[in-house]
């Protein structure tokens, strides 16, 4: 059976280092003193589980949407401002000029609405758009995103100019997109889920590498700042899991990009479901979540290391998943 560990030696984190943190008790924990703050006009008593997208000054907080089970309820918070509440969505993402984009789908009705909101909530455009689109990430050549088709491959990752809809790029299919940044996306072959390779693909030329095979099933990643490395974190595995490897734990592998090379994070191993996430707080140090019954537990480790440094800061009572931490800077 796959088994939690956290094995290094104890420190602190450097002063300043924050985490923005989602679950059902999104807010910013201090790493140094294991403070979290709230954030501010979020509705109490709300429900659900919270992501969290960060671009520039503004955060967008997604939460489940108990009257529908298709939807999310979006709130913007720019630096310094309470909540706005967006209404339903599917997905929505913060952009650097402080606006976000929403996609909408209307029970019953064909297609969904791609539209543009102000820092204070008020429609800027809005256009159709066939189907439900994922929103990964902005970059100076347009928006990063993934949209299902239908066919066979689950869909197709793309980037487009997000007013006209035009794709600038066709970067590849898949069902999971594991991250993006400005200038690479990364993503597992259609259909495969358990020991899979990862295809990194350059957005500006659509040219792409082929990581080895890494066994498990990948569940997090993130880009290093300086574009050298791809940490991502694998979920521990059930015993029943087709994966080929007998060994059931979760764990952190970083891939240096430039020689397609792998290590393993020492010391993190995470339980059967659980997966660990990875962020990167520098060109080559990682802050790293490991979560288990609601308790989440932190470390960092530079690229490299032989042992990682336990973290005195802890979080309790709230389930942290994939795109529910990021540092903020």
């Amino acid at each position: 059976p796959a088994v939690q560990r956290l094995d290094g030696d104890p420190g602190v984190a450097p002063a300043g280092l924050r985490l923005l943190v989602g679950g059902e008790r999104p807010g910013v924990l201090d790493l140094r003193t294991g403070r979290l703050t709230g954030l501010p006009g979020l509705p109490a008593g709300r429900g659900g589980s919270a992501e969290l997208r960060r671009a520039g000054s503004t955060t967008v907080v997604l939460v489940d949407h108990p009257a529908d089970a298709d939807s999310l309820r979006a709130y913007l918070l720019a630096d310094g401002a309470r909540a706005v509440d967006l209404g339903p969505v599917r997905d929505a993402l913060p952009l650097r000029d402080g606006s976000v984009l929403t996609v909408r789908c209307r029970t019953g009705a064909t297609g969904c609405v791609l539209d543009s909101r102000s820092a204070t909530g008020a429609e800027l455009w809005q256009r159709p758009v066939p189907r439900a689109a994922r929103l990964l990430r902005e970059t100076l050549l347009g928006v990063v995103l993934w949209v299902y088709d239908g066919a066979a491959g689950g869909g197709q990752v793309l980037v487009e100019d997000p007013r006209t809809g035009q794709p600038t790029r066709r970067l590849g299919r898949t069902y999971t997109v594991l991250t993006a940044d400005e200038r690479r996306v990364a993503y597992q072959p259609p259909g495969c889920e358990s020991d899979c390779a990862i295809a990194v693909t350059a957005l500006a030329d659509g040219s792409r590498r082929t990581l080895d095979v890494a066994p498990g099933r990948a569940g997090s990643a993130a880009f290093s700042p300086d574009g050298r490395w791809l940490a991502v974190g694998f979920a521990g595995l059930e015993e029943w899991d087709p994966s080929r490897t007998r060994d059931r734990d979760g764990y952190v592998a970083v891939a240096d990009l430039g020689t397609g090379r792998w290590q393993r994070v020492p010391g993190l191993t995470t339980s059967a479901q659980n997966t660990p996430i990875p962020v990167w707080s520098g060109a080559d140090r990682l802050v790293l979540v490991a979560g288990e019954g609601g308790r989440n537990r932190f470390a960092t480790w530079t690229v490299g290391a032989p042992r990682l440094t336990v973290l005195r800061a802890e979080l309790e009572g709230t389930y942290l998943f994939p795109g529910m931490a990021g540092v903020l800077v």
